[in-house]
């Protein structure tokens, strides 16, 4: 890890994977350095770089990404009905992938 420090570059930790990832300088998203992103691949030069990297909202991970996330129950909030949906929503705070990162609290529905 110690090499690491060396690397003139955005650091990520990759989510599936216990390795520290870089953005590429040349990358658009370089000066934007998202929290999060997707890539297409990770490429193993001296330093294993993000290939094709694209950013995502914290929130799409909670619902395109629903298979890995843990969900919590928030306790101090309450269920409420959304009569234009016909549904009952309550509020959760997902943990995104063998990491638990938090993401942000969000209201998903109950499953009937």
């Amino acid at each position: 890890m110690e090499g690491h420090r060396k690397a003139k570059a955005v650091r990520y930790q990759a989510c599936m994977v216990d390795e520290i990832v870089f953005l590429n300088r040349r990358s658009s998203l370089y000066h934007a350095a998202p929290e999060f992103l997707v890539y297409s691949e990770l490429l193993h030069t001296k330093w294993p770089y993000i290939h094709g990297p694209k950013s995502v909202k914290p929130e799409w991970l909670a619902n395109y990404g629903e298979s890995s996330c843990d969900f919590s129950e928030v306790e101090h909030h309450k269920p409420f009905y959304h009569p234009e949906t016909d549904q009952a929503f309550h509020a959760i705070v997902p943990f995104f992938t063998l990491h638990l990162w938090e993401l942000l609290q969000c209201y998903l529905p109950f499953k009937r």
